[in-house]
């Protein structure tokens, strides 16, 4: 069954060209830049493992996302960024098209709006525009949503398959992907007992519906996800994280009174499009309800983790363009008034996120290519080099190394006590990081021109900047006295 109707194919498939060119040009812009800490992980991760097998069953890691790490194996850890993150982009731009196919029921205007929010968002751009799981989990959730909906009319058995393929892959892809797959759970739960004759009955429907899905979630816990280690990461306030998601994602502000604004006005959107689909009689209202308050009331108010980032919101919030949209078009049905407000906050919404994807061209995900290939040409024989984080700056140091314009030998020291120190020092700083371990900017905000490390004194070199959700700036010291005195980190 097609999901146009007749009359409408033509000026609908336009809108889903247009749309598909939009996402597309948009991802492109931003995708050919340097790798960050998490890509370059899962790079390592893929080049260390022997068999793809290894991927599902030996490599129990949180920074294997099993599909992605599945590609970078297949791409060759000599690959480009942009092939690395190709399986991001391709479902990324078919998130886009998924989100306007679920919200067509209610109108081409608001398939077009929704499209229209996830083809601009930053959320969106950046994170399937990066060689991680995040925008294939977004793709299957909303893939298993579409074939869900069927399922719920048709009860066939090829529904059920298809949900419960995507649910294996959406898993596969992330963790996060639970999100929408609980809410699945909750809406079904109802939806099949509403025409029930017996409990024996609604659970052959649900068992029916839900089987392939436990099956596979259950294998992939089994194999790996029990065994799980997590590799850490800076510490952040779990609202203050969620808060800053549904912000940036309407292009607002990170950790500023103005992002309130912002969330407050996504809230009222995706409430408005629920009760517009209360009043139309289907109960799809209940699956947004479970995903945008039960999940976000459980895991960031209830059970607050350790280690929270925006792009776990990233599910969430891709669901969220289909109501907002539905609610946008009742300002388009409105009064005059009604009309203004949708322009102006349109305005507000495309000029924010453009501005967001305008840093995220600009910066990147760090410089660590240019600031590589500035201490090579600046180095006559062998580089020694230092950082203040032997993890996270010693594997971009290492694999930018043998990337950089002239490459040289290169010896990491461990930061300490030195009979003779390295001439480089790299010092890493986290976009939004309340508590780092050491503050090296100025009250002012201007980086510390020199350093006193381990007693001897350092020099800033240089400073490359990093765009808001993913990487890490870097400010490049360099020996400028060999003589040891007191004090420094």
């Amino acid at each position: 069954m097609s999901i146009f109707r007749e009359s409408d194919r033509p000026a609908t498939a336009a809108m889903f060209v247009v749309a598909a060119l939009l996402a597309t040009a948009l991802r492109v812009a931003v995708i050919d830049n340097d790798l960050w800490l998490d890509e370059v992980w899962s790079v390592q991760h893929a080049a260390s493992i022997e068999s793809p097998a290894d991927i599902f069953v030996s490599l129990h890691h949180d920074n294997n996302h099993h599909l992605n790490t599945l590609w970078l194996w297949f791409c060759g850890a000599d690959a480009g960024p942009v092939q690395q993150r190709l399986l991001s982009l391709v479902t990324g731009v078919f998130a886009v098209l998924l989100t306007g196919v679920l919200t067509l029921r209610w109108g081409k205007l608001s398939a077009a709006t929704a499209m229209l929010i996830s083809s601009v968002s930053i959320m969106f751009v950046q994170y399937s525009t990066e060689a991680r799981g995040y925008s294939l989990a977004l793709c299957f959730a909303l893939a298993a949503h579409w074939c869900l909906r069927k399922h719920l009319t048709d009860r066939s058995v090829l529904s059920a398959l298809g949900f419960g393929c995507f649910c294996a892959l959406g898993t596969l892809s992330h963790l996060s992907f639970l999100q929408y797959y609980f809410a699945a759970v909750f809406w079904t739960s109802g939806a099949l007992a509403s025409d029930q004759r017996g409990f024996l009955l609604w659970c052959k429907r649900m068992l029916r519906c839900h089987a392939l899905a436990i099956v596979c979630l259950g294998a992939i816990y089994l194999l790996d996800v029990r065994y799980l280690t997590f590799g850490g990461g800076p510490r952040l306030n779990a609202v203050s994280v969620f808060i800053n998601a549904v912000s940036v994602f309407a292009g607002g502000t990170f950790d500023a009174p103005s992002r309130l604004l912002y969330c407050s006005v996504v809230v009222v959107g995706i409430v408005a499009g629920m009760l517009k689909m209360v009043r139309s009689g289907q109960d799809e209202w209940k699956f947004f309800a479970c995903l945008f308050v039960l999940f976000p009331l459980f895991r960031v108010v209830l059970l607050p983790a350790g280690l929270m980032f925006e792009r776990y919101f990233l599910i969430l919030l891709g669901f969220a363009a289909i109501p907002i949209s539905v609610g946008a078009m009742q300002l388009l049905s409105g009064r005059y008034l009604y009309r203004v407000g949708f322009g102006l906050l349109a305005i507000l919404f495309l000029s924010g996120n453009f501005t967001h994807i305008a840093r995220l061209v600009e910066n990147g995900r760090g410089h660590y290519q240019k600031t590589m290939a500035m201490i090579a040409e600046d180095s006559p024989e062998s580089i020694r080099i230092s950082s203040d984080h032997p993890f996270r700056n010693r594997l971009l140091i290492e694999y930018f190394a043998v990337r950089c314009s002239a490459p040289r030998s290169v010896e990491y020291v461990d930061l300490g006590e030195w009979i003779e120190p390295p001439e480089w020092m790299i010092c890493h700083h986290i976009p939004r990081d309340a508590n780092p371990a050491f503050n090296f900017f100025e009250p002012d905000g201007q980086p510390r021109a020199c350093l006193n490390v381990s007693g001897f004194t350092y020099k800033l070199r240089s400073l490359t900047g990093t765009a808001e959700l993913s990487g890490c700036e870097w400010l490049c010291y360099r020996l400028a006295s060999p003589t040891k005195s007191n004090g420094g980190i």
